[in-house]
């Protein structure tokens, strides 16, 4: 290194960087540049210093508030969306925080996005929030120049106006400004209680702007103007170029409701995309698939005298809730608002699969075993003895217990599958495949992150490491 560019080298302990140089951008607070450590020169990090003495001292109290929240947000967060925070210092001057290093943030781009790279963007955005709303964290500062970009991959930064809360579906109590007022949801500006859904608008704005190449639905002279004589006044319209599906615009319009409880929630925003989504026309699919494949495994389970009676019928309840469960997933499908094209052929077939399923649930599981109720576990009877149909951890916890009691029997009794005969081992073998697959359910039903993907193609994948295992070797051997 040169001594003219040393003269600009400045040392953060181990951190080093050129004043001159590396200045990636400036704030309020102070400035970012690019860095390294001394031990990993080769390694390209970011250190974003905030000066505490050029501020009056109850904005330096509100720098070290945010600064606060900054780092305990960024350093609670594991989700790949979010700014990576690898180290934190602090001088009677300066704070520094040490993050991984983005090449740009999202406002470079968004007036040059197709619609495909967009949502491929909000995929990111929108599973980046869910996952912060369950670690009880509202963002209130949501703007492309907040949301980063590393080799293309979104990260969610400046946490600096977050707040974590008890519930961040419940409405917090009213807050002085924060955010900025282009991004800003209308309940905050009124000074108005909010929740999480603050953020939802916020992330809407970005998208009506990714979409539109960086028109925004609104414009204002002040923040007041903006607000008062546009937001809360006029109705939100979309421009005739580009040419917009109606359901991107029906997503935008849910999202930038001025009314909170007519605005969508992230998981909301996150379900209506996967049903924008190209191969959706599968999923239903898959779900069909999935409650034969349940339907199939309850109607034979009842011969199988390994296991004791109770057990046999705690396992067949289950069978058939997850069978319903599947079919409440299509109805839910059929129902959807907009009723998008690719469904409305089969919306009537979904409905009454659902039906049926519901018809034949009642019948056949809660009026047949009502009077053996009592034998079964009190947490069973609660979250799957019932006619609640959307699954819920209680429910994949009953579930899980009695699979495992199941197979734990079997293994007990494992001296009689050479007497078993064709069928019955086609039972066991099934049980083996759907709890010993890694977590299929956790894959297809439980996970809200990926509860759309295709079920089957994980059980194929799994089932051939499975069939290497001892466990299946042996049960074929003993067979014979």
């Amino acid at each position: 290194m040169d001594k003219n560019k040393d003269r600009y080298l400045s040392n953060v302990d181990s951190y080093l960087f050129n004043r001159q140089t590396d200045l990636i951008g400036q704030g309020s607070f102070g400035e970012v540049y690019m860095c390294y450590h001394k031990d990993r020169p080769s390694e390209k990090l970011a250190i974003k210093i905030m000066h505490q003495l050029a501020f009056s001292k109850s904005e330096r109290e509100l720098l070290k508030k945010m600064t606060h929240q900054e780092i305990t947000t960024q350093f609670s967060s594991k989700h790949s969306n979010t700014l990576k925070l690898i180290e934190t210092k602090t001088t009677t001057n300066e704070i520094f925080l040490i993050t991984e290093y983005c090449e740009k943030n999202l406002s470079t781009d968004i007036n040059n996005l197709t619609v495909y790279q967009a949502f491929v963007y909000m995929d990111q955005i929108v599973r980046a929030m869910i996952y912060l709303n369950k670690k009880k964290i509202i963002h209130r500062d949501l703007k492309p120049a907040n949301i980063l970009l590393r080799n293309n991959e979104i990260k969610i930064a400046d946490f600096g106006f977050a707040r974590f809360v008890d519930d961040p579906k419940r409405l917090s109590e009213k807050t002085f400004d924060v955010g900025s007022p282009l991004y800003l949801a209308p309940e905050i500006y009124r000074r108005k209680p909010y929740d999480a859904r603050c953020d939802v608008w916020s992330v809407g704005i970005i998208l009506y702007q990714m979409i539109y190449e960086g028109v925004c639905p609104w414009d204002g002279h002040s923040v007041s103007d903006l607000f008062e004589n546009n937001i809360l006044k006029k109705p939100l319209t979309f421009p005739e170029e580009p040419v917009v599906k109606d359901e991107i615009k029906f997503l935008i319009i849910k999202m930038l409701e001025i009314k909170v409880d007519d605005r969508f929630d992230f998981k909301q925003v996150r379900d209506y995309m996967i049903l924008l989504d190209k191969d959706l026309r599968y999923y239903c699919e898959y779900l069909k698939m999935m409650a034969d494949f349940y339907n199939d495994l309850e109607e034979k389970i009842q011969e199988l005298k390994t296991l004791t009676k109770n057990l046999r019928i705690q396992l067949a309840i289950v069978l058939k809730k997850f069978e319903i469960m599947c079919f409440y997933k299509m109805d839910e499908v059929a129902k959807n608002e907009k009723g998008l094209e690719l469904f409305e052929k089969q919306k009537s077939a979904y409905q009454k699969m659902f039906k049926k399923a519901k018809k034949s649930f009642k019948e056949d599981i809660l009026e047949k075993y009502e009077n053996r109720k009592s034998k079964f576990p009190a947490n069973f009877n609660k979250f799957v003895f019932n006619e609640e149909f959307k699954i819920s951890k209680d429910y994949e916890k009953e579930y899980r217990r009695v699979f495992n009691e199941v197979l734990n029997e079997i293994w007990d009794n494992f001296g009689e599958l050479r007497e078993l005969d064709k069928e019955k081992l086609k039972v066991i073998m099934k049980l083996l495949e759907i709890r010993s697959v890694r977590k299929l359910e956790k894959n297809f039903a439980f996970d809200d992150e990926k509860f759309y993907l295709n079920p089957f193609k994980n059980l194929i994948e799994k089932m051939e490491e499975l069939k290497k295992t001892d466990l299946i070797d042996k049960i074929v051997k003993r067979k014979g």
